[in-house]
């Protein structure tokens, strides 16, 4: 045997033990995690079979030898004609150890392998990335606890079986050549469930003949007993000398040098999880390399970070995988939709996948709702949209029972509590806003008695003191309306018992944190809609009083809280599910004052809402409220904003028109300022449309009534506004006046400047870079005026911010940075087909 020979030996073994390529078994060396930092490399195999290497071999060759056996050969046989072949002889003890340990590698994989595995999940749409991830995961990961985790319903035990199969499959990777073992864990708790457990796996892992052995042991003390159940044993267990220590030291064994896979699916939150995992991952010190163990939980419950070497949250499924989940599995039913436009049929399927969070077993629901039960789709989705926990889609109360579950192990008290949550709204709230929920009595205003501290950067700044003395409390026995409210202030000792109930809550996956970090000082929360649905229900049971007294505190939270931030779009943003709650009830109760000045505090957030929907029914209530008190300023300020909402959706009559009334109603209030600025938005309709004298006259128009107020950010914004009208028409010298004399009246404010005036500045900056002719320096303060902008515009206002820029970059030869930009331009404003006519001419 020579090089040559053995290269051509080792080409046809690699060929016959399933690689085709030297790249394939190489990439599999190098995902497993024992030799991942051995550096075999596509180099060294090719070099290797090509016969370029000394032989015998010597040093690192004969140490990556032994690495590629463990991959070559499958039994005792072919260990031996390897070693032969490759004349590895004069073995050094370090050499002994490996082959030995191979030897025992091989021989476990020849042992016939336990593979008990649960049914696998016919339809697993949306869940193909996450899938991969988690293999390559577990491919790297050489022992430890992998946790997947989700509230219920979301899927976990699907994706489990879906995995384990997969791994059972795929024989080149040959990650558990032992097994996989998948136990069900629900229900089992405590010491009790344990020993369940730990008996099963000791069943299956043991030979038929000891199993025998301890059967009849078993057998004879049920007989002296008399009992003959599952309680008997764990009794048995339980009185035993060694007990629960003996079944760990007898699992360890059975377990030692095994490479397998343990699913424990359903975990109970009351299971001894970290008792478990120290019996089935424990592995003496010569022995850690010889096994890969590891243990796969399902469970809503999340481990403490101490026992995960990885951990997974399941989410829900995006829009478009809940609704091709849907159309799957309602594909044979035909009658359903025969009346029904593809149209209807698709805006009907988006309604109840989002009405149902894209919760996968609640789809599943709907499907049999509708392909099963022949429920009409229009009419299911009509009351799902209402109540996504109606009978027409769960007659059998799957779902009801599937949350009653999940809340057994929650006190009555801390129920109520998650009950109360549902007063929030299916938005997004504080930590601060739930704190105020739960409060059953507030601190007068005693700022002398206070030491306030700002915990959030929000509404509220509690107290260190920790004194309820009755000088400090108020008497809940009294009427609410009579009640002395602070809203600024929150006791710290209902804060932090607030925190620790929402974090047993996410713990449990009963709620979302929604933040972007998980340590950061504002934490925020969301109730998935179908639990917003469950908690909302369960508030039904709750004492009127109560909830009375709940919704007092809420309205008083919300009262302060907008009150202090009015004008702060960040904050209004951080709080605004409750405020939109707050809101509906005043449009619901006909109050009509606090309806007109809510809408006009919260105008500013309208245009960055998500839901346009809700932002323009806000704008009409409240123009319609100031109709009702007669208020002609607030109907106009209001009218100024839902003009825009129509603009950015295209809606340019509508538009108009709105701000056409506004004008009408400026002159004849006698020139306020504000109301002025739909001459902005007029002249802006203009420029989109190509008419730029008419733009900038509208702009004079605005710059002269704007003179007459004196309110220098007008007149910055009217000048600016003014430059560049007067660029696009080839005016550059008074273009470069106006707007120098725009970042004047800025800086006039610099004492204190906005968000808005330093969006503004960073405008003006960059015009004047237009001005001049300097692309990149146009380029660079458009970018940072597109950063400021995320903070304080919206979406069509940033459009129109690229749309100039694009405009400048084509006039100034660089179409493709103007086609790049007209690509993001459609994604900001993708209704506004006002734009999109324009932006088309960029490419």
């Amino acid at each position: 045997m020579d090089a040559i020979q053995f290269g051509k030996w080792m080409s046809e073994r690699r060929r016959k033990r399933g690689w085709s390529s030297q790249r394939a078994l190489v990439e599999v060396v190098q995902q497993d995690p024992l030799f991942k930092d051995t550096h075999i490399s596509e180099d060294f195999l090719a070099r290797l079979e090509a016969g370029r290497l000394a032989y015998p071999f010597r040093r690192n060759v004969r140490q990556q030898l032994f690495v590629l056996a463990w991959f070559l050969c499958t039994t005792p046989r072919e260990v031996q004609t390897y070693l032969h072949t490759a004349s590895l002889r004069e073995l050094s003890p370090e050499e002994n150890v490996l082959v030995q340990r191979l030897y025992a590698h091989v021989s476990g994989a020849a042992a016939p392998k336990i593979e008990l595995l649960p049914v696998r999940p016919q339809h697993l749409v949306g869940r193909e990335a996450l899938i991969q991830q988690m293999l390559d995961q577990l491919g790297s990961m050489p022992a430890g606890l992998y946790a997947l985790t989700g509230m219920p319903g979301v899927g976990k035990s699907a994706l489990a079986a879906e995995l384990v199969h997969r791994l059972a499959a795929d024989s080149q990777r040959r990650l558990f050549q032992n097994g996989i073992i998948t136990l069900s864990c629900k229900g089992r708790q405590g010491t009790a469930g344990l020993l369940t457990v730990l008996n099963e796996l000791m069943t299956i892992l043991s030979s038929p003949e000891e199993n025998g052995s301890r059967s009849r042991s078993q057998a004879a003390v049920f007989s002296d007993r008399g009992v003959h159940d599952d309680k008997a044993l764990i009794s048995l267990f339980q009185q035993m000398d060694s007990n629960l220590a003996y079944m760990v030291d007898r699992l360890r064994m059975l377990l030692l040098d095994k490479n397998m896979l343990f699913l424990l699916d359903d975990v109970d939150p009351q299971f001894p999880l970290r008792e478990a995992l120290d019996a089935l991952l424990a592995s003496t010190p010569d022995k850690v390399q010889v096994g890969q163990r590891i243990v796969l939980t399902t469970s809503r419950y999340i481990p403490a970070p101490a026992l995960v070497s990885l951990h997974q949250h399941v989410q829900p499924l995006l829009h478009a995988d809940a609704c091709m989940l849907l159309e799957l599995l309602i594909s044979s039913d035909t009658h359903n939709f025969v009346v029904l436009s593809e149209e209807d049929r698709q805006e009907a399927l988006g309604k109840i996948c989002t009405a149902l969070g894209y919760l996968p077993l609640a789809i599943e629901l709907a499907a049999n709702a509708l392909a099963v039960r022949g429920i009409p789709l229009k009419l299911l989705a009509a009351n799902i949209c209402i109540d996504p926990l109606h009978r027409l889609l769960d007659d059998a109360g799957i779902l009801a029972t599937l949350f009653e579950q999940a809340f057994s192990n929650v006190q009555q008290e801390q129920r109520e509590r998650f009950a109360l949550l549902s007063l929030l709204g299916p938005q997004v709230f504080s930590l601060e806003c739930a704190a105020a929920l739960s409060t059953t009595s507030w601190r007068e205003e005693k700022n002398e008695q206070m030491d306030p501290l700002s915990l959030f950067a929000s509404a509220y700044a509690t107290s260190r003191s920790t004194d309820t003395s009755e000088g400090y409390m108020v008497s809940t026995t009294r009427p609410l309306e009579q009640q002395s409210v602070d809203s600024t202030y929150v006791a710290f000792e209902t804060l932090t018992n607030t925190a620790l109930e929402l974090g047993y809550f996410v713990n449990s996956s009963l709620l979302e944190r929604t933040s972007d970090t998980t340590t950061g000082d504002n934490p925020q929360y969301l109730l998935h809609p179908l639990l917003y649905a469950y908690a909302h229900v369960y508030l039904q049971r709750l004492e009127r009083k109560r909830i009375e007294l709940a919704w007092y505190n809420t309205q008083a939270y919300a009262e302060a809280y907008l009150e202090r931030y009015q004008g702060n779009i960040v904050m209004l943003e951080r709080e605004c599910g409750v405020l939109l709650e707050v809101f509906a009830r005043a449009c619901q109760e006909q109050r009509h004052e606090r309806v007109m000045h809510w809408a006009a505090k919260l105008a500013i957030i309208t245009a960055r809402m998500h839901d346009a929907g809700i932002a323009i029914r806000l704008l009409q209530a409240g123009i319609q409220a100031s109709s009702q008190l007669e208020n002609q300023y607030q109907q106009a300020f209001l009218s100024i904003h839902l003009g825009h909402l129509y603009c950015s959706q295209g809606r340019i009559d509508k538009a108009r028109l709105c701000w056409e009334e506004c004008l009408q109603i400026a002159q004849a209030l006698g020139h306020p300022a504000y109301l002025w600025r739909p001459y902005l938005f007029l002249a802006h309709l203009e420029y989109i449309q190509g008419n730029l004298a008419a733009a900038r006259a509208h702009v004079d128009t605005f710059l002269l009534r704007t003179r007459e107020s004196g309110d220098l950010r007008s007149l910055a914004l009217a000048y600016f506004k003014r430059g560049l009208y007067g660029r696009e028409l080839g005016e550059l010298e008074t273009a470069y006046n106006d707007v120098y004399a725009a970042l004047s009246l800025l800086g006039m404010l610099k004492n204190d400047p906005s968000f808005a005036d330093q969006l503004l500045e960073a405008e003006a900056q960059a015009e004047l870079a237009r001005i001049s002719g300097d692309y990149a320096s146009s380029q660079e303060c458009t970018t940072q005026a597109w950063n400021l902008g995320l903070q304080v515009s919206d979406a069509y206002t940033r459009a129109i911010l690229l749309f100039v820029q694009a405009r400048f970059a084509l006039h100034s030869g660089h179409p493709q940075e103007a086609a790049g930009l007209a690509s993001h331009i459609l994604k900001q404003a993708p209704t506004a087909m006002h734009l999109h006519k324009q932006v088309t001419n960029l490419t």
